[in-house]
């Protein structure tokens, strides 16, 4: 019953993406060459900033492995290299 009804959803919530191609795009005071991108200048709020996000996204982010993801996919005999070649 969950699947056909996460189907339903993610079929309208599909119908109803494509519906909005009617979009107005605004124009900057930016152009498509690097001449024009050579105005900006970085804010002064932004150089003070002191807010910062890491994020990554690839055998390190899997759950319960840790950063050490990666290094045990080469190891012979450990938990990740099994796993990996058992379902890869």
């Amino acid at each position: 019953m969950k699947k056909i009804f996460l189907m339903l959803l993610t079929a309208a919530s599909l119908t109803v993406s494509a519906q909005n191609t009617d979009v107005d795009v605004k124009t900057g005071t930016f152009g498509n060459d690097y001449a024009s991108l050579s105005s900006w200048e970085c804010p002064e709020w932004f150089k003070d900033a002191k807010f910062g996000i890491w994020a990554h996204w690839g055998p390190q982010c899997v759950e319960g492995s840790g950063d050490w993801m990666a290094r045990g996919l080469y190891l012979e005999g450990g938990h990740q290299y099994n796993y990996h070649r058992d379902h890869y």
